[in-house]
């Protein structure tokens, strides 16, 4: 499950997908837990 900078989800998506987002949008992507797929954009 992707959640999005504002908290919206977006669904299941490509980790590489994801990635690329997270690039294009200047965020972080953080893994939420190792055990559940879980992916969340940030900005440290």
């Amino acid at each position: 499950m992707l959640i999005g900078s504002n908290g919206e989800k977006q669904g299941l998506v490509a980790f590489s997908v994801a990635l690329e987002s997270a690039r294009v949008a200047s965020l972080d992507l953080v893994q939420v837990s190792p055990s559940d797929a879980i992916l969340l954009f940030v900005s440290f």
